[in-house]
């Protein structure tokens, strides 16, 4: 295997592992509608640094890098949701 397939293989596979990266913490924030013990201040700078990369990303056409922070930027927007979702429930008990 040349090493640039062997590259983008790797490349592609840290891209499933990055995808899966936050689903276990939305499934434990929607199955306990709870956001105890999750740092918002950390998804905020997980956001951030996303859009960053995505940016420099598309300036370079680095598709990998292009796919993964997209999908990183939705789960990302997904769980700031459920936290402020969830906020409120827990302020009003």
């Amino acid at each position: 295997m040349p090493i640039v397939s062997l590259s983008k293989f790797i490349g592609w596979l840290g891209f499933c592992f990055g995808v899966f990266i936050s689903i276990p913490q939305i499934i434990k924030i929607i199955k306990t509608k709870s956001i105890d013990g999750i740092s918002r201040t950390t998804y905020v700078l997980l956001l951030c640094t996303c859009v960053c990369y995505t940016v420099r990303s598309l300036v370079i056409k680095e598709y990998i890098f292009i796919a993964s922070n997209i999908f990183q930027i939705i789960i990302t927007l997904i769980v700031l949701y459920l936290m402020k979702k969830y906020e409120k429930k827990e302020t009003t008990n």
